[in-house]
């Protein structure tokens, strides 16, 4: 009976594919979610060109830099070993960054 409640705690962020904090994490307002998804992506483009001015090649990933601490984010090189695309999703809001355009 005691178990029952703590293995449903584990599962469902198993079941769900998110982990436990975003299921338990406060919805922001549509417009401040944006907001805050911006500024994350603003720093890690910041981060990835600071990068590239310290060691003359962009990170192999976000990793590397620091990952933003909310949402999803996916960083890509481009084939040239120059560009790079960061896309991020932070509460339904998606955000992203081409250094190519």
């Amino acid at each position: 009976l005691v178990a029952l409640p703590i293995l449903s705690i584990l599962l469902v962020p198993l079941l769900t594919g998110q982990p436990i904090r975003s299921l338990l994490a406060r919805r922001l307002p549509a417009d401040v979610a944006r907001s805050l998804a911006q500024q994350m992506l603003e720093t890690a483009v910041a981060d990835v060109n600071a990068f590239r001015a310290d060691y003359d090649e962009l990170p192999r990933t976000l990793w590397e830099v620091g990952m933003p601490p909310q949402g999803t984010w996916h960083y890509q090189t481009g084939p040239d070993g120059r560009t790079f695309r960061i896309e991020g999703t932070l509460q339904g809001q998606r955000v992203s960054f081409d250094s190519g355009r």
